[in-house]
């Protein structure tokens, strides 16, 4: 019988973690799946701790180091599964993950992507990012973009189970970008047809560990791909629509997360020509106004503020629990 489900787990140095990540996995209680974990050039030994777990439904790839979208398209393409599971090598899913995913298929056959809500671990702390939507529904690209800009995405590259065959009209994961991947690819899939979504946490969405790529990789890119694909749906609309306005916020909010890492690394005269360049609209207003004043401010006094905004928030978030 060929699996309901390939789930594709790009793994690069990432050794302590593959194995917990394939556990929760294997501890589905949806079980018609296959693994396919892509090696992308690890230098840690992670593929041995592959090897070592037997499983008939795990299969590892080798490639030469080539990038997470390379390594997730190279999944895709080895995939004998119509439906795709997208899983990092350190994080994981809670065991109803993929039963879940199998319920929003059922009832969403019009989709051609399939996604949960997520929790955040940051060391000992478990938060949930709260997103204002109904439990089980279709996301459209207008609400997603307004769950970003208010919220923060609610779609993780963790918690995502997208069709082969979109993923092929729209050319894959994009080559040549260590970061932002994944959100080019939702809004070009967004683009032609809504998403199937359910507002409750089936993935746990790891940060802050070594070897992360959100810590490892310091490049900066000041243009994304990302904001062309933004640019040509804008251009079809009139600028007196709510959709043109909001796709012009969304442009902003892409960029102000391109400020706010400029700042991290005290490149406070990059954000300030970044933040020139940038719509300026009545609800991201405020949020330009703190990164222009923030850019004046030396990266370790900010750093420490930082921390401190993170914890205190992370606290309301438990509370709230």
């Amino acid at each position: 019988m060929l699996p309901l489900i390939s789930v594709v787990i790009p793994l690069y140095n990432k050794a302590e973690y593959i194995q917990r990540a394939l556990a929760s996995v294997l501890n589905q209680s949806f079980q018609l799946f296959e693994i396919i974990v892509v090696n992308d050039g690890s230098t840690d030994g992670g593929e041995k701790r592959v090897q070592s777990m037997t499983d008939h439904r795990i299969r590892l790839i080798n490639q030469d180091n080539a990038g997470v979208s390379a390594a997730r398209n190279a999944g895709v393409a080895s995939a004998k599964s119509e439906y795709i599971a997208f899983l990092d090598a350190d994080d994981e899913w809670n065991p109803g993950f993929l039963e879940e995913i199998s319920i929003l298929q059922r009832n969403y056959p019009e989709a051609v992507m399939y996604a949960t809500s997520y929790e955040i671990i940051n060391g000992n702390d478990r938060y949930q990012k709260k997103f204002n939507l109904p439990t089980r529904s279709l996301l459209y690209l207008n609400q997603y973009i307004e769950c970003c800009i208010e919220s923060g995405t609610p779609i993780c590259a963790s918690a995502v189970v997208i069709s082969k065959m979109s993923l092929h009209k729209i050319g894959g994961f994009p080559m040549g970008q260590n970061r932002g991947e994944d959100l080019d690819t939702w809004f070009r899939l967004l683009r032609k047809s809504p998403a199937a979504y359910c507002n409750l946490p089936f993935a746990l969405y790891w940060i802050g560990l070594p070897n992360s790529s959100c810590l490892a990789n310091k490049e900066i890119v000041l243009v994304k791909p990302l904001f062309k694909e933004i640019e040509d749906e804008v251009a079809s609309l009139s600028q007196d629509s709510e959709m043109y306005r909001l796709l012009m916020d969304y442009l902003a909010y892409q960029k102000l997360m391109i400020i706010e890492r400029l700042l991290l690394y005290g490149r406070g005269q990059d954000a300030r020509s970044l933040i020139a360049s940038v719509w300026v609209s009545e609800r991201l207003k405020k949020k330009l106004s703190k990164s222009y004043i923030k850019s004046f401010i030396p990266c370790t006094v900010l750093l420490c503020w930082i921390n401190i905004k993170t914890k205190l928030k992370q606290i309301f978030c438990l509370s709230l629990a």
